[in-house]
């Protein structure tokens, strides 16, 4: 403790509140990861639709 000034020891509740936090960050980034990488260049046509070319 003296030779870190500032230091405090890890307590069981900040370290599993550090470990439930680690995990919900880890799944939001996997399901954003997985959603824009690989479901959204398959959902994109649906969303976005050729439009008909009309000759005259």
């Amino acid at each position: 403790m003296a030779v870190f000034p500032g230091f405090k020891m890890i307590t069981v509740g900040s370290f599993m509140y550090g470990l439930a936090a680690s995990m919900i960050y880890g799944w939001a980034v996997g399901i954003i990861y997985v959603f824009f990488f690989n479901l959204w260049p398959q959902l994109l046509p649906a969303v976005i639709r050729p439009r008909a070319v009309h000759r005259t």
